[in-house]
C-alpha cells in the first residue's frame, strides 16, 4: 500500500480492513501495527493493543488519538488505565473532559466504575443518575440503572 500511489483516505481505509481482519483473527499485535499506520485509526489501534494485553501501546495510541480527537483520545485513555487497574489515573483522564462530554455513556460508566470499585455510593448515584439510558453495559455486566439509583 505504501508504494502505490492511492489516496491517503483509500489508503487508510484498506489499512483499517486489514487491522479488523487480523484482529477477529486474535491477532492483535499486527492490527495495532496496521492501525497505527492507517490514518486517523488511533483509538482502534489502541483498543487492539488493549484486547493483546500490551497497556503501554494501548496508551500511547490513546495519547496520540488526543491530538485530533480530545474527547474520544480522553475517554480511551480512562478505558486503558481501567484495564491497568489504576484507578486514579482513570478518574484524573475523566475529569478532564469538559462540560456535557462527562456525562456521555462511556464516560459515566466509567465515572460509575471507579465508583464502585472505590464504594464511593455518592459518586456512584450522582453518575448513574446522570446517565441518559435506562439500561448500563460495560464489559459483562448489563444492569438497569435503577439498581444503583433506586
Amino acid at each position: 500500500l505504501q508504494e502505490k500511489n492511492f489516496p491517503e483516505s483509500t489508503r487508510a481505509n484498506t489499512q483499517g480492513a486489514i487491522g479488523t481482519a487480523l484482529e477477529e483473527q486474535g491477532r492483535y499485535e499486527e492490527a495495532g501495527q496496521i492501525f497505527e499506520r492507517a490514518e486517523k485509526w488511533d483509538n482502534a489501534a489502541s483498543w487492539a493493543y488493549l484486547k493483546g494485553g500490551n497497556l503501554p501501546k494501548a496508551q500511547a495510541m490513546a495519547e496520540r488519538q488526543m491530538a485530533f480527537d480530545s474527547s474520544g483520545g480522553r475517554v480511551q485513555l480512562a478505558v486503558v488505565h481501567l484495564a491497568g487497574e489504576d484507578l486514579d489515573a482513570t478518574q484524573a483522564a475523566l475529569d478532564r473532559l469538559q462540560g456535557a462530554e462527562r456525562f456521555e455513556e462511556i464516560p459515566a460508566m466509567g465515572r460509575a466504575m471507579v465508583a464502585y470499585y472505590r464504594r464511593d455510593a455518592a459518586i456512584l448515584l450522582e453518575a448513574t443518575r446522570a446517565m441518559n439510558n435506562d439500561y448500563m453495559q460495560s464489559g459483562g455486566l448489563l444492569a438497569h440503572r435503577g439498581l444503583f439509583t433506586g
